[in-house]
């Protein structure tokens, strides 16, 4: 059981099913249980995960003073996640976010951030970074000061960045020039993902970078070996939703990864891990334990 650090968006996520895109305009529609709401955002999601799969995750983040952010510490306590380092800020609000997910699993998601780019960054001096493993450092405003004091005490950082266009992207500089372990996804670089990965070793130095390739599955590229490996994607129980899909991918490899797995074998146990979990609707749903994996 590894013990990781995870610092990351924490919000109220609700999701609403539709027919298909693009949504035609009707004054008002009645999908009964077609719409929930529940705890997401990129940190949320990823210490489930690992708490799932059997990590100690410890949760670093920023919230509001509201009914939001009680019931993400209520959420968070009865599952066993600790919150210690989360900070409540008085009079400030809470991230949430709006997703329309279609019958094919597609879906748009708008993120209502609030203030939260515009806080200032989170000092770790509190945290006893030599009893972690890991450290997940999430591409949000308030990660920019602990990404440097991880790096001082010689942890490994996972990031995330999502899409990324460009090794020169200003706003992911500091967090792809950090990572030991370097995730994005392919949406903005179809059919140049490997130059990109390539480009991103050359630049950064990352030992590890994965690209996550949707309905295709996942690249993973060991710049020091120059060597690239590719797992195609699995749906064995069906696709529900692609919501949350990456950030799975990414814990499972994390999880496999601090268990000592060489990084291959970590690739594709994570796109089993997020292939089961989009079965289910959600961004922090469908998880599944590592012995319930299977082939």
């Amino acid at each position: 059981m590894a013990k990781i650090l995870v610092s990351g968006l924490l919000n109220i996520e609700t999701v609403i099913q539709i027919d298909a895109f693009p949504v035609e305009y009707c004054p008002i529609e009645y999908p009964f249980f077609g719409v929930h709401s529940a705890v997401s955002g990129v940190g949320y999601n990823v210490a489930k995960a690992l708490k799932t799969l059997g990590d100690e995750p410890h949760v670093v983040s920023v919230l509001g003073d509201d009914m939001p952010a009680r019931r993400i510490l209520k959420t968070l306590e009865k599952e066993g996640i600790e919150a210690g380092h989360v900070a409540v800020f008085e009079g400030k609000l809470t991230a949430e976010s709006a997703v329309l997910t279609d019958k094919e699993g597609k879906r748009k998601i708008y993120c209502d951030l609030k203030d939260l780019q515009d806080r200032a960054p989170l000092e770790g001096k509190d945290i006893a970074w030599e009893t972690y493993d890991l450290a997940v450092i999430t591409n949000i405003n308030f990660n920019r000061l602990l990404l440097k004091e991880v790096k001082a005490h010689q942890v490994p950082i996972a990031t995330d960045v999502h899409i990324l266009s460009s090794i020169d992207d200003p706003y992911n500089k500091d967090f792809m020039e950090n990572a030991d372990i370097l995730f994005f996804s392919n949406e903005a670089v179809m059919g140049r993902e490997g130059d990109l990965m390539m480009d991103l070793f050359r630049r950064y130095h990352n030992p590890i970078i994965v690209c996550g390739c949707g309905a295709e599955g996942a690249l993973l590229y060991l710049g020091r070996k120059n060597r690239f490996v590719y797992e195609p994607a699995v749906a064995p129980k069906g696709i529900a939703s692609t919501l949350g899909a990456g950030d799975a991918l990414f814990s499972a490899f994390i999880h496999f990864y601090s268990k000592g797995e060489e990084p291959e074998i970590c690739l594709k146990k994570a796109v089993r891990f997020a292939g089961i979990k989009i079965s289910v609707p959600g961004g922090a749903k469908g998880f599944v334990k590592e012995e319930e994996l299977g082939e």
